[in-house]
């Protein structure tokens, strides 16, 4: 078939073009990963540093020092990092030296009023401004306090146990509330194991569909602006093939350009989010085969639903220029609905921004990943089959609007 000739010619150029072809698949493979391997490094071989003064000098001072250096250190090594801690005479040396993240100041007579039962005891914490671990030093300071104010209290309940002459547990004085906590899914059943990191395995694999965008819809402008600015348009005119089959061609290859992109892309996120969750200890992915054979078919959807998006609105520029602001305002698009899938919980959007959302295919593509995870099948269905509708109706309105007499026309400056 004519489409198929197309189809072989849009592939040998591309196969011929090495450094796209290089961008498309080994770039994204390896950019994202690298990016995570050094973040690693970073957060594994520079320590996060506090400071200690001791403005007060008292026995419980100097007991209070040595816990928060060990609470400090605990707690950095539980979020996979490290700290360290400096001494320091005085706090004005403190915080004129560099290099430092969060000083901690142990003010006068601070020794006394912890010693004490009905005093509260204050240290003073500073946060360095200009570095950029200054958050992550300050939420370690925060959990170390936490440590040591709970170790003092239970050392005060005791010796209010002891005098009341009452036995009973200080910690549960401490903790007369506690939580038992239970999962559950959409519909009230419990929730199976692991279900947490598959519904963050399905919002980062969502997200990851924004990386078929580009390249596609940059190859779809390429494959029509750029044979009409390389003067290559007039003799593939001048071949037996079908205005439909010069279109379907340019956009099957396209979308086959997207696919490509959109799994390498995928792959190098998933590393880099493993080694971003092995810095901070936090949840994995967890990948099966129910999962990827979706997120299979939604790249696919997704690549042929971009080049449907963007065909008719290239077809109709006059320019290289005006092209490429389309292809601008495509991807801005999708990368708007892709960080909603990522930060949001799409499904609960308000009506009002709900059903005008589900007009634009990319919707439907997060929602069927979305729908998969919740386990309700006629949702992915209904917004599958309203994808695949959507794309076919804008492949529909791109076959209309594509004039071959609009190709043999010379580029402009402007619109």
């Amino acid at each position: 078939m004519d489409i198929y000739a197309v189809l072989w010619k849009e592939m040998k150029d591309l196969l011929r073009d090495r450094r796209t072809l290089g961008a498309v698949v080994i770039l994204p493979l390896l950019s994202l990963p690298l990016l995570g391997a050094v973040t690693l490094a970073i957060y594994k071989t520079q320590p996060i540093s506090f400071a200690i003064v001791d403005g007060d000098n008292s026995t419980i001072s100097e007991e209070v020092g040595r816990l928060l250096s060990q609470y400090i250190e605990m707690t950095a090594e539980s979020s996979g990092q490290k700290a360290s801690i400096s001494q320091f005479p005085s706090l004005e040396e403190a915080l004129r030296s560099k290099g430092l993240d969060y000083v901690v100041f142990i003010p006068l007579g601070f020794g006394e009023n912890l010693s004490s039962i009905d005093k509260v005891a204050y240290l003073e914490g500073y946060k360095r401004a200009d570095t950029a671990r200054a958050g992550t030093a300050e939420s370690i300071f925060y959990s170390a306090v936490n440590y040591l104010s709970s170790s003092f209290s239970q050392r005060r309940i005791e010796v209010l146990l002891k005098y009341a002459n009452v036995t009973a547990s200080p910690s549960d004085l401490l903790q007369p509330v506690r939580i038992m906590e239970s999962s559950y899914v959409s519909g009230g059943a419990p929730a199976p194991p692991n279900a947490e990191e598959i519904s963050y395995t399905a919002r980062m694999l969502a997200f990851a569909l924004f990386f078929v965008t580009t390249p596609a819809v940059s190859y779809m402008v390429d494959s029509i602006m750029g044979e009409k600015e390389r003067k290559t348009i007039e003799s593939l005119l001048s071949l037996p093939i079908s205005r439909k089959s010069l279109l379907g061609g340019k956009i099957l290859a396209s979308s086959i350009v997207g696919m490509i992109a959109g799994i390498a892309d995928v792959i190098g996120v998933i590393v880099y989010f493993y080694l971003i969750a092995a810095v901070y200890g936090g949840g994995g992915f967890l990948l099966n085969f129910g999962i990827v054979a979706v997120h299979s078919i939604d790249v696919a959807a997704t690549a042929f639903a971009t080049c449907a998006l963007v065909s008719p609105l290239i077809i109709s520029a006059k320019s290289s220029r005006g092209a490429n602001a389309t292809a601008a305002t495509i991807t801005g698009l999708a990368m708007i609905i892709f960080f909603l899938a990522l930060l949001t919980d799409v499904s609960r959007l308000p009506a009002y921004a709900y059903y005008p959302l589900l007009l634009i295919p990319y919707m439907n593509s997060v929602l069927v990943l979305l729908s998969y995870v919740q386990g309700s099948l006629t949702s992915l269905l209904f917004h599958f089959f309203l994808l695949i509708g959507e794309t076919t109706l804008l492949y529909a309105v791109a076959f209309k609007v594509f004039r071959t007499e609009l190709l043999l026309m010379p580029p402009t400056a402007e619109e």
